[in-house]
């Protein structure tokens, strides 16, 4: 409201050069809160227009995130990054007193970034937020309002906390899905120590209709102990009952991403890819989790980590900023597939590391269904039989079904998700998407020099 003399410019001017060497430290988590802040508002913006209804956000292959589920991701982004700059704003005071955050970033004595708590941010508010005064929200109209509610009451806003959940972490580099993903390939100390057999148990977490129902086994946080009671005392109650423990290769207890990362799963596709046999086999009773464990979630099983916004000229222009936010949402849902789609998509990086890019994978997909075989990928087939090799092979093999040549991720999705539509499958109290038979999807790799990867 007022202009500021040219003394009092001066003196201002004079300590912000002064101050520069204090500011550096802080520097970057600002910018990557402005930057994240930026694309939030871009992004509601966009949904107070009704860019995207629910249609969501068009891809090149078959990923399928959601405005609301973008929306969500940014706002967790600037949670957590928000979060972050407070506690390094606390470190960076204590190492320059007397000097103070807010007084340090202002200008003419208005500070530039209010970190107090989340109100401060604006985060509770539904339309815009607001980190600085810099960087005012959007006047919203009444339909924009409604374009927002409608976007957030669809079906699929419920994803929107799984996004959330995937997005729950934040380190000095990046959001949680960095780490979730962990595509990149294995370093050859890790893949040498992947032993003929590896046992490991995953212990689900309890289901809406078991709360309240008394836990009796548990993965221990050493990630290789199951302590367990083996039978409870009268009346249900095994609490005193002493406890007993087993231990395996591998006690996972957390996500899908810590059972792809911590199983060994990994080194099998490397195995495979040099030439040997690997099998993943999912063993457990009824509602344990086998068909989650191995697909995951039906509508993630067919999204690709490496997809993209569509370019077309017909889909919505997204500004650049907002495609953080975009590739934030999709790779949190990628990083919650099973291990089947998780490593259909790493096999393809390690025959790229291998130098085997141009390798055609084969892929088949069969069922046994009350002890008959079938082919998910043929289904008029009808049933089919199993041979055992010749004396000079081993193992068994089907004649007449159906291999389907792929050359990417995207090609191995498909088959998988074509396969998954028909199997048997029945609900019950533990599942509404239990499978009732057996399934077998096969990879076969030619390698170079003869060989033959499974």
């Amino acid at each position: 409201e007022t202009f500021a003399s040219l003394a009092e410019c001066s003196l201002e001017r004079d300590r912000i050069f002064n101050q520069s060497k204090i500011r550096e430290e802080m520097v970057p988590t600002l910018q990557t809160l402005c930057k994240i802040q930026v694309a939030v508002q871009q992004w509601q913006d966009l949904m107070a227009q009704g860019i995207f209804g629910s249609k969501g956000v068009p891809h090149r292959g078959s990923s399928q995130v959601t405005a609301i589920e973008v929306e969500a991701a940014g706002l967790q982004l600037l949670r957590l990054q928000a979060s972050s700059a407070r506690t390094k704003a606390a470190d960076w005071e204590q190492r320059w007193q007397p000097a103070t955050f807010e007084a340090t970033f202002s200008l003419f004595g208005h500070p530039l970034f209010d970190l107090s708590g989340p109100a401060s941010l604006g985060l509770e508010k539904s339309e815009a937020m607001l980190i600085a005064p810099s960087l005012p929200s959007s006047n919203v109209t009444p339909k924009q309002r409604k374009n927002v509610a409608d976007a957030r009451n669809s079906p699929n806003a419920a994803l929107a906390g799984e996004v959330q959940m995937s997005l729950a972490g934040w380190v000095q580099n990046g959001p949680r899905w960095m780490i979730d993903l962990d595509d990149d390939p294995l370093q050859p100390e890790a893949i040498s120590k992947v032993k003929p057999m590896t046992v490991v148990v995953r212990v689900r977490p309890p289901l809406e209709h078991e709360a309240g129902d008394l836990l009796s086994t548990r993965a221990e946080d050493d990630g290789q102990t199951i302590s367990f009671k083996a039978q409870l005392g009268p009346g249900g109650s095994g609490a005193n009952l002493p406890e007993q423990t087993l231990h395996f290769d591998g006690a996972i207890k957390g996500s899908q991403a810590t059972l792809f990362s911590n199983s060994g799963v990994k080194a099998l596709v490397h195995r495979a890819v040099e030439g040997f046999t690997s099998t993943v086999f999912a063993y457990g009773q009824t509602g344990a989790g086998k068909t989650f464990s191995l697909l995951g979630p039906s509508e993630v099983m067919g999204m690709l980590a490496d997809d993209g916004p569509a370019e077309s000229s017909t889909a919505p222009i997204i500004p650049e900023p907002c495609w953080n936010l975009v590739e934030a949402a999709r790779k949190a849902k990628v990083s919650n597939q099973g291990l089947l789609p998780r490593c259909a998509q790493y096999l393809f990086k390690v025959l790229e590391e291998y130098g085997c890019g141009d390798i055609v994978v084969q892929a088949s997909f069969v069922e046994v269904y009350n002890e008959r075989v079938f082919d998910l990928l043929n289904p008029a087939a009808g049933q089919l039989d199993v041979r055992q090799r010749p004396n000079n092979e081993q193992g068994f093999y089907v004649p007449g079904r159906t291999d389907v040549p792929c050359r990417c991720p995207a090609d191995l999705l498909r088959i998988l998700r074509q396969g998954v539509a028909v199997r048997h499958t029945s609900g019950h109290s533990m599942s509404r998407e239990s499978s009732r038979a057996h399934a077998i999807f096969n990879m076969e790799l030619s390698l170079p020099g003869g060989k033959c990867g499974r």
